[in-house]
């Protein structure tokens, strides 16, 4: 495949604030099975599988949490309390994780016992904490506090009765005749490790007894951590390819049927052959499904082919493709007179297609000019603006693979105000008799992906900093006058432009 240089031109990345997706590196992906035996057998472990996300209602039915099992109970690992007799407690979660948005999940459902709520001004300190290891690692590992960055951390205890603000969990608690419920959402520090494999993890659930003492139990019967480290007894999250409704509706794949159909290294569906034939099944995947590799990884086949099946049992893994694009836009900073848009792409998966891939392709047209026909189903194409009959550039994509980038530029804008849209398409050939053709676009959502030259030129000029280091890969290096002041950096401020660019910023921002 040709590769063509990025463009040599300085651009200049907008919108400020606005948060710009990670490629994920997608590494060997280690199934269920393969990591229970590497597990110690007395740690707990519990599978969870993909969700496309959960509404928190603190109901313990509805979603799909009625799909997926409880974990064993948890135990009692510390008591100071010395009321007798002992209070009576129980507590079980279920679990479950999804990837999405380049952004990864884990869904708890928490159903504690629990009668001695009933009081508004006791039992302040009940509460939950979930404690996790994104790495999965099972070496002893330090372990942080949710307020900061490390993979290794425990929530703080989340309050029943007054809900915590937390910057990784969101959670509401649901009271009932027995007890309590609570719903989570954890959020990955590092969505890399939000892929199938496992995670090291467990639930605590606090009681509080008469006289504030408490009582604390985990689903791993074991202090999350001691001195500072992760305890290496807690339990082991399995995070499945499969997905809730999948595996409640299939079952288990069969290891000896005609064909299986892996997902990474995880087995997720087996099919035998009826008449000699199997058809191949549509997948859901944390990426998009493009279609089946066979056991070679020579031939790409799309869902809902047709496989005649021989007298040797038949592998196929899944091809997925992450293709996305990133929020905000880019200006031309010596002359801003061009937009430029970036997709991300992971450049792993994309190898694995690379043979099959045809092209690449890239699309800009005036936001305004969308209707919600074209818009219904989250993105823009070529086929749709056609049939439509909206106007757009056709535009031929700067690929920087060692990156994982596509740029989309529109050259020559003569209305700054203008805002426009963009979507980028990658276009596989399939192995099929036909040689069927089919290109993936990416996502679209005004919000992050509609852009003028004149926001995008007043974000940067807005850059400042009260330091002149680099930051986020941004070199503030230039010391701003009162000039080119913005807000509260009047004094010490710094700009990752020169005052001649700044100049530049400033009148196509139209300030």
């Amino acid at each position: 495949m040709k590769v063509r240089n990025s463009l040599k031109r300085t651009f200049t990345a907008a919108l400020a604030g606005v948060q710009v997706l990670a490629l994920l590196m997608l590494g060997c992906l280690i199934g269920p099975a393969a990591a229970a035996e590497d597990a110690e057998e007395e740690l707990p472990t519990y599978t969870l599988y993909r969700t496309d996300g959960v509404t928190l209602d603190g109901g313990t039915e509805g979603d799909e949490w009625d799909l997926v099992p409880w974990s064993s109970d948890f135990s009692q690992f510390y008591s100071n309390t010395t009321e007798t007799p002992l209070p009576v407690f129980g507590a079980k979660f279920k679990a479950m994780w999804n990837y999405t948005g380049g952004q990864g999940y884990i869904y708890l459902l928490i159903d504690v016992y629990d009668p001695t709520t009933e009081s508004s001004a006791n039992w302040t300190k009940d509460g939950f904490i979930f404690a996790i290891d994104e790495t999965g690692d099972p070496a002893t590992t330090a372990i942080a506090s949710e307020s900061e960055t490390s993979t290794c951390r425990r929530t703080a205890t989340m309050g029943t009765r007054a809900l915590n603000t937390s910057k990784v969990l969101e959670y509401t608690v649901a009271y009932n005749e027995t007890g309590y419920v609570v719903e989570a959402i954890y959020k990955f520090v590092d969505s890399s490790f939000a892929k199938a494999g496992q995670v090291r993890m467990d639930v605590v659930a606090q009681n509080e007894c008469a006289g504030s003492t408490v009582m604390q139990y985990s689903w791993s019967g074991v202090n999350y951590g001691s001195n500072g480290n992760f305890n290496p007894e807690v339990g082991i999250g399995i995070l499945s390819e499969q997905t809730a409704a999948g595996q409640a509706q299939g079952g288990e794949p069969d290891p000896e049927a005609d064909v299986l159909f892996l997902v990474g290294e995880e087995l997720v569906a087996s099919r035998d052959a009826v008449n000699g034939t199997v058809t191949l099944p549509e997948w859901d995947t944390r990426t998009t499904f493009v279609g089946w590799l066979d056991e070679s990884g020579e031939k790409l086949y799309p869902a809902g082919y047709v496989c005649t099946v021989g007298s040797e049992q038949m592998v196929f893994t899944a091809a997925t493709l992450e293709l996305y694009l990133q929020a905000g836009a880019a200006v031309l900073v010596e002359e801003p007179t061009a937009i430029r848009f970036t997709a991300g792409y992971d450049p792993e998966s994309f190898a694995a297609l690379e043979s099959f891939v045809t092209g690449q392709g890239g699309l800009i047209a005036k936001a305004d000019d969308l209707t919600d026909a074209v818009l219904e189903d989250g993105s823009i194409t070529a086929e749709e603006l056609e049939a439509a009959g909206i106007a757009f550039d056709d535009v031929t994509p700067e690929l920087d693979e060692a990156a994982g980038l596509l740029r989309l530029v529109k050259q020559e804008v003569a209305d700054t105000a203008a805002v426009y849209a963009a979507s980028a398409s990658i276009t596989v050939r399939y192995s099929d008799e036909d040689g069927t053709e089919r290109s993936f676009y990416t996502a679209y959502a005004a919000e992050d992906n509609a852009r003028s030259v004149a926001q995008v030129a007043a974000a940067a000029f807005a850059d400042r900093s009260n330091v002149g280091v680099e930051t986020g890969g941004v070199n503030y290096a230039f010391r701003v006058d009162k000039e080119f002041a913005v807000g509260d950096f009047v004094s010490f401020s710094y700009s990752p432009y020169t005052a001649a660019q700044l100049t530049l910023l400033k009148q196509f921002a139209g300030s």
